[in-house]
């Protein structure tokens, strides 16, 4: 079983990283510009470009953006970023049962490497795929199916986000979402989870739809 992981909000509490930047970002180049917090957490799953394209139709202003955020966002991980609790263990179990682990991100690839070595779980991942490395983004499913194409495995989704959700529905995949995305109940998914060693038990058939 390949086991695909989202990261921003699912297996990293990000947030605190991602507002801070977009903050510093917008403080730097676009001082003018009016937002709240609902906007900022709006901001929360989308590519990059796509973010700042909602806020400038100036090519070479967004990728100015992307930089300063980039920049920022390195610079300060060990300051703000943390997994969810008991990550690391169930990582571990996973990886010594033979299950592969992969990720699947709305985050630049490169970004999601320097992050998971800042925290020290880099090498328990077996391919990692950023906005970057599709043509098509969450929610469409290019992403999945390059996985399901290098491991020739099943696969089943953790995400929290609605991306994630309609990416694993449109891939044909069973999809688990995490109880602190705090998702409208009106949602349908597979499986919700309190905590990551859940997961164990969905895969190994302990847990039913």
């Amino acid at each position: 079983m390949v086991v695909i992981f989202d990261v921003d909000g699912t297996i990293l509490d990000t947030y605190p990283l991602v507002r801070a930047s977009y903050i510093h970002t917008f403080k730097k180049y676009l001082p003018e510009y009016e937002y709240d917090e609902k906007l900022l957490k709006s901001f929360f799953g989308p590519p990059l470009p796509d973010t700042f394209k909602k806020v400038t139709s100036d090519d070479e202003l967004i990728k100015l953006l992307i930089l300063e955020y980039q920049k920022f966002s390195n610079e300060n991980a060990e300051k703000y970023l943390k997994t969810f609790p008991n990550l690391i263990p169930v990582l571990k179990n996973l990886k010594s049962k033979g299950h592969k682990l992969a990720v699947l991100s709305n985050k630049h690839s490169e970004a999601i490497r320097f992050e998971f070595k800042t925290l020290g779980i880099f090498p328990y991942f077996d391919f990692i795929i950023g906005y970057n490395d599709v043509v098509n983004p969450k929610p469409h499913p290019e992403g999945i199916y390059k996985i399901k194409e290098k491991f020739k495995e099943d696969c089943i989704f953790v995400g929290d986000s609605i991306y994630d959700i309609e990416a694993a529905k449109n891939a044909n995949v069973k999809i688990i979402i995490v109880s602190w995305a705090n998702l409208p109940e009106s949602v349908k998914v597979d499986y919700v989870i309190d905590e990551f060693s859940e997961i164990l038990e969905i895969i190994e058939g302990g847990k039913n739809v």
